[in-house]
């Protein structure tokens, strides 16, 4: 298992950049090479993994809030509303 381990850190990007192809995926394509070597890396590292995810869910966060702005949870009473506005006076 050590040597595939060591093989596997051989043949990927270090974790910097692997953090930073990861968010490149998400905007373009990468080559197929790159996105195998993506992979490997993150079946090793866990914190690549989770780096992954992480923004793999803001990404569709971010682009629910732009389908639909009003997602943002429910709006303030008008009540609600002037105490915040005294609050900050």
């Amino acid at each position: 298992m050590a040597k595939l381990a060591n093989l596997v850190w051989r043949i990927t990007p270090h974790c910097r950049e692997v953090a930073r192809l990861t968010s490149e995926e998400l905007d373009r394509p990468l080559p197929i090479g790159t996105q195998l070597r993506l992979n490997l890396h993150r079946r090793f590292c866990k914190w690549c993994a989770r780096y992954a995810e992480q923004l793999q869910l803001l990404h569709q966060a971010s682009h629910r809030l732009a389908v639909d702005p009003d997602q943002t949870g429910p709006a303030l009473d008008r009540d609600a509303k002037a105490r915040i506005k005294r609050a900050l006076r």
